[in-house]
């Protein structure tokens, strides 16, 4: 009797593992929907009701964000916001004309209805999914500036094919209430893809494994009827193949329920700052973000002996800087410590950057 209660409890055992292994390697997937438009495109506005109506039903198990092309109309106010990102995205899937889809990157809708939507829906979420990604992030309420906190858990290769992948992280718009030439209404609309419409790599170096990426990303109070409570961040994984372009896990969350308000504790004092550079140490390209307030600033890099190396301008907004690493002459800096200084007629800002090879 004894032998066979071991036997049992080694079966038993077996049993848990094999659920947790299921655990482990599968996730829930969330497909990923892009939407090519244009506010003076005629043949758009006959979609929106299918589309409309398929996020009805499925709005909280996809994420969704929809692009406005610079045509037929040049004048759309949703592209004028960030037209770089949107041509990024346009020139990734070689969209070349409106209206256009993709789900997951891999599918091209073709015909948008409610019910070819609900088909690649299925044929999606058909596919196993080994990535979960996680958000979290803190925001200033006075300066818009803040950082997103994504880790990125892979639990198998999300794909063998492909040896290089790319996290894209973006706000948008929910709702906007208010039309433009055919349309009335405008609805989940980019806003920004931050640091920049590129994506951000990601490299896994074994499994399970987890990469965690901070990136800063801004507000804008002069983004066409901005409204702070219809925002929401899309992040998604996707290849880096510039010819399989599968997206493997994307994910949404509601901006005000996401981010840890940080407010500004004394508001009459300067709000001019550096915040986190990112990536620090680099290698290619560091962005670093920077909040001026009300007045113009330069930005400016210095070795460590004092040597003024780059220089950044009228900075007249809050933004993100590039540095490439190179200095006023475009030549490539060596490698070191470099301090970056942020400054105005009033006040100034420094942080230390280290670039390596």
């Amino acid at each position: 009797m004894l032998q066979k209660g071991v036997k049992m409890k080694k079966k038993l055992l077996v049993l848990v593992l094999i659920l947790l292994s299921v655990q482990l390697t599968s996730a829930i997937r969330k497909p990923m929907y892009e939407n090519f438009t244009n506010s003076g495109c005629s043949y758009c506005v006959p979609v929106e009701p299918h589309i409309n109506n398929f996020l009805a039903i499925y709005r909280d198990s996809v994420s969704f964000i929809r692009y406005h092309v610079n045509w037929p109309s040049g004048s759309d106010p949703m592209n004028l916001n960030n037209p770089a990102d949107v041509a990024a995205r346009t020139s990734w899937y070689g969209v070349s004309g409106v209206p256009d889809m993709f789900v997951d990157g891999q599918y091209d809708v073709g015909s948008i209805t409610q019910t070819t939507l609900t088909t690649y829906y299925n044929m999606a979420m058909a596919q196993p999914c080994y990535v979960e990604l996680l958000l979290s992030a803190y925001y200033n309420s006075v300066t818009l500036a803040g950082n997103l906190e994504v880790k990125v858990i892979a639990e198998q290769n999300p794909d063998p094919n492909v040896g290089n992948f790319y996290l894209f992280t973006g706000i948008a718009s929910e709702l906007i209430p208010y039309g433009h030439l055919y349309f009335t209404e405008f609805h989940q609309v980019h806003r920004d893809l931050f640091p920049y419409g590129g994506g951000w790599p990601v490299s896994f170096t074994s499994y399970p494994d987890t990469v965690v990426l901070n990136l800063a990303f801004q507000l804008d109070d002069t983004w066409w009827h901005y409204d702070y409570d219809e925002l929401y961040f899309v992040v998604w994984l996707q290849s880096g193949n510039s010819s399989y372009k599968n997206i493997y896990q994307s994910v949404e969350a509601d901006f005000a329920a996401t981010v840890a308000v940080e407010e500004q504790p004394n508001v009459t004092q300067s709000l001019l700052n550096i915040g986190k550079i990112y990536p620090n140490p680099f290698v290619n390209t560091a962005y670093i973000p920077v909040n001026i307030g009300s007045l113009s600033a330069q930005l400016s890099i210095f070795d460590m002996t004092g040597r003024l190396v780059k220089t950044f301008n009228n900075i007249s907004s809050n933004t993100n800087i590039f540095w490439d690493g190179t200095n006023n002459l475009g030549e490539q800096v060596a490698a070191g410590a470099y301090r970056v200084e942020l400054k105005n007629s009033e006040t100034q800002d420094s942080k230390l950057i280290i670039k390596i090879n």
